[in-house]
């Protein structure tokens, strides 16, 4: 999490569901959304169908088609 405010990143997400797998946490399978949702209210993006993205955002990264 502190990647993401480093960065000014208020919403996350992408193309998949945004966790690590295999989890690096045992008994814990979603770590990111165990942290990110549960324990500091930071609402995930998952799975977006980005094909057809809009324009490029300033600061951001496209997701390759």
């Amino acid at each position: 999490m502190p990647l993401l405010a480093e960065r000014g990143i208020a919403l996350p997400g992408g193309g998949s569901d945004s966790d690590v797998r295999p989890t690096p946490v045992e008994g814990v399978s979603s770590p990111v959304h165990a942290l990110a949702v549960t324990e500091r209210g930071v609402p995930l993006l998952d799975n977006l169908d980005l094909r057809h993205s809009p324009p490029p955002v300033p600061r951001g990264s496209p997701m390759p088609s």
